[in-house]
């Protein structure tokens, strides 16, 4: 369900349809969704076999919010994701979805993302959150860029959170 949760981020302009839905890929041995409308980009990856090298599985927005009604009332453990040149599915106990893909290349969001340098800064991640709420709240207009990298594992105990790496730029 991480992965579905990118759709936050996704597009609605017609013009720019091929942002309008979620793109997967693998890299190394993580499933990576992306979700960007070209001024937010949300990532995140799980831990998976390879599925797609390409930057062509884009899945639309009303498929991925489907998929993610049904995987929470489902509750699978286990969920199999399949694609061909022009389909995804999604097959668990109790469901099985098929969808259409956005029939476009995904761009190339690696390039955007620059590796962390002397303007990059760690700290907890409740202490980050409460300060961009409280930014959120006097802001006047969009927010400037952020970009979080997660640093540790995911199976942490809630008391021993993994640090992450916050960059911010202003436009």
């Amino acid at each position: 369900m991480k992965l579905l949760d990118v759709v936050a981020a996704a597009g609605t302009e017609k013009t720019r349809f091929f942002l309008n839905g979620v793109h997967l890929h693998s890299d190394g041995d993580k499933l990576i969704g992306v979700g960007m409308d070209g001024t937010k980009m949300l990532r995140v990856g799980v831990a998976a076999d390879h599925f797609s090298a390409d930057n062509r599985l884009i899945i639309p927005a009303t498929a991925v919010k489907m998929l993610d009604k049904l995987l929470r009332v489902t509750k699978p453990e286990m969920v199999t994701l399949r694609r061909s040149h022009a389909a995804f599915s999604a097959t668990a106990p109790g469901f099985e979805i098929v969808s259409g893909m956005i029939d476009a290349a995904y761009p190339d969001y690696k390039k955007l993302l620059s590796p962390p340098n002397g303007s990059s800064a760690s700290c907890q991640r409740a202490e980050m959150v409460a300060a961009l709420s409280r930014l959120q709240a006097v802001a006047v207009g969009d927010l400037p860029l952020v970009m979080v990298t997660w640093v540790g594992g995911e199976n942490s105990h809630p008391s021993e959170r993994p640090l992450f790496r916050f960059e911010a730029g202003f436009a």
